[in-house]
């Protein structure tokens, strides 16, 4: 009997461990039914799709976590959830962030599209209401907050320094589409200043210039990637301003680092700042990101960014981290030593 026992308490941990995974793939079977079944239709009501589209999405973020937790796999939720990812990906923008047509993850045109906020859906259709839930969330909210922080960080760098003798320099790392020196460019334009826009995407770069023309004679295009690219716009610093945006969400620990060291030895003057946003690790929609649609960003805390800057040679007192508004997205801010001296000469 003893015996018998023993083999038998796997086949019951087993049956206890489906017992309890059971009802919550269901739920999340369910969601994806309804999804489904509403897609098929070819109008649903303004008054019902809107809050069944919220509904239906924050109970699928609720399943996705609850599989995650015991233990399965990205690819098997992802195979679970391909009627609903199909329905979804009737949305325009959705779709963008499902098959990222430019073959990278947050590219410009994406961006744009956030910052726009413009529904591009059929309407009536139930894709329609999704698009709709995507672009008003606080995990799209969380961009447009980033780029009027970073207009806001651009602006208090040129306006302190332009009483100076020298002319303020800014260094847009992975720039995009320069939403935020778009924001504030008819100030900007009675400036002094410089700015060099350094990206990967050739396409945004030509964005950028297309849409700033008040300011064509400031600036300076670098189309290469960040790492190479640090290396090339040496030459045109000290820079009093390095900002990032939301470039740390894709890069590794260690490329973090030798960019923030980059900017610390090479880049920064004397009591320049480094201006960079990471999300953050407690981010409520990462679920829907990572399996809903293709979106897979580096999560980070406040100690961690903190850690990256102390370990790249800011001291721990120049660094400070807080959130944005939504609270999703951490904004870190770390200044060089203004007793630095700095071999370059403006």
């Amino acid at each position: 009997m003893t015996h018998q026992s023993t083999l038998d308490e796997p086949a019951a941990g087993a049956a206890a461990a489906t017992a309890t995974i059971a009802p919550i793939a269901q739920e999340l079977d369910d969601v994806v039914k309804e999804v489904s079944r509403l897609g098929s239709y070819r109008q649903v009501p303004a008054a019902d799709g809107l809050h069944l589209a919220m509904s239906l999405t924050h109970r699928a973020i609720l399943g996705i976590a609850e599989l995650q937790q015991v233990g399965w796999s990205r690819e098997r939720i992802m195979g679970r959830l391909e009627p609903s990812r199909t329905v979804h990906a009737e949305s325009p923008f959705v779709r963008r962030l499902q098959a990222w047509p430019r073959g990278y993850p947050g590219d410009f045109e994406t961006i744009e599209y956030l910052i726009q906020q413009r529904n591009t859906g059929i309407p009536g259709r139930f894709s329609y209401w999704l698009e709709q839930v995507t672009l008003d969330s606080a995990m799209a909210q969380q961009h447009r907050n980033k780029v009027e922080l970073q207009a806001r960080a651009i602006l208090e760098t040129v306006l302190a320094s332009s009483c100076g003798t020298e002319q303020p320099r800014v260094l847009v790392l992975a720039a995009g589409g320069s939403p935020d020196l778009r924001a504030i460019q008819s100030i900007l334009s009675a400036q002094r200043f410089r700015a060099v826009l350094l990206d990967q995407d050739e396409g945004a770069l030509a964005f950028s210039a297309s849409s700033l023309p008040l300011l064509a004679d400031r600036l300076t295009l670098v189309n290469r990637n960040v790492v190479r690219g640090l290396q090339d716009v040496r030459h045109l610093g000290p820079f009093d301003l390095v900002l990032a945006g939301g470039l740390f969400d894709y890069l590794p620990d260690r490329v973090a680092t030798l960019v923030l060291r980059c900017a610390y030895q090479h880049l920064l003057a004397p009591g320049g700042q480094m201006f960079f946003t990471n999300i953050g690790e407690t981010n409520l929609y990462r679920p829907w990101i990572e399996h809903m649609v293709d979106w897979v960003l580096i999560h980070r805390s406040e100690a961690d960014v903190r850690s990256l800057c102390v370990e790249a040679g800011y001291s721990d007192a120049a660094v400070s981290v807080s959130r944005e508004r939504t609270g999703l997205t951490l904004v870190v801010t770390a200044r060089r030593d203004s007793g630095t001296a700095d071999a370059r000469s403006r």
